[in-house]
């Protein structure tokens, strides 16, 4: 993931460039025009550089359709890699936070106790975010993705007499997306429905959901 992120900052910094050159072009032709307005120059000339000019503008923003093209194609399989990592991730909320702890022990312990899974594998697990008021989320590494699942389907049930609660550990993509349907998921559940987040979508009783914004636009 670190030589993606390295080749999206390359990608980016092409694409800058090509702008900046476009901006200079575009200065040039302005200037053309104010000589040829104030000095009388002649205007076949003109028109031959004007057409150069246009020429060369065509030609980078083409280049900067090919990089643009490029940036959200690099994206796109970062986010892709980055969603796989993340279905080993549990992030657990509310767990009481102290200096000497162990979170894979943590972890492990109420997994076995609250959840009878004796064999429960935690490859990692650490604490995340910022020192605030309350404990910050732990967030845990299965090496067994069915255990994985197996929690987070139990979780919300098996630990709310607890008070902890746990999440799927979302990429930053698909968290503000799932921040943007989070009334209509409560909507939904509410009505007895079945909805679900994945892969930066929302499914309803199986059917994906489209915003009424986008139905319109069809």
């Amino acid at each position: 993931m670190d030589n993606m992120e390295k080749k999206l900052d390359e990608l980016a910094e092409g694409q800058k460039a090509m702008v900046e050159r476009i901006e200079t072009l575009e200065k040039n032709q302005e200037d053309i025009i104010q000589s040829v307005e104030h000095n009388g120059l002649d205007i076949a000339a003109i028109q031959s550089m004007e057409k150069e000019q246009d020429n060369k503008l065509t030609e980078l923003e083409h280049k900067i359709s090919n990089l643009t093209s490029q940036i959200d194609m690099v994206t796109n399989e970062n986010i892709k890699l980055q969603r796989y990592s993340r279905q080993y991730n549990l992030r657990f909320g509310g767990i009481e936070e102290n200096e000497s702890e162990n979170c894979i022990t943590i972890i492990e312990e109420l997994i076995k106790t609250e959840f009878g899974m004796q064999q429960v594998q935690v490859e990692n697990a650490h604490r995340v975010g910022k020192m605030g008021n309350g404990p910050r989320h732990v967030l845990a590494k299965f090496l067994l993705r069915p255990q994985r699942n197996e929690i987070l389907r139990r979780g919300k049930r098996t630990l709310a007499k607890l008070n902890i609660f746990l999440t799927e550990d979302l990429c930053p993509q698909d968290l503000k997306a799932k921040h943007l349907v989070r009334k209509t998921m409560e909507d939904a559940f509410k009505a007895g429905d079945k909805p679900r987040f994945r892969n930066g979508k929302l499914f309803i009783n199986g059917r994906l959901f489209t915003p009424p914004s986008q139905e319109a636009i069809k």
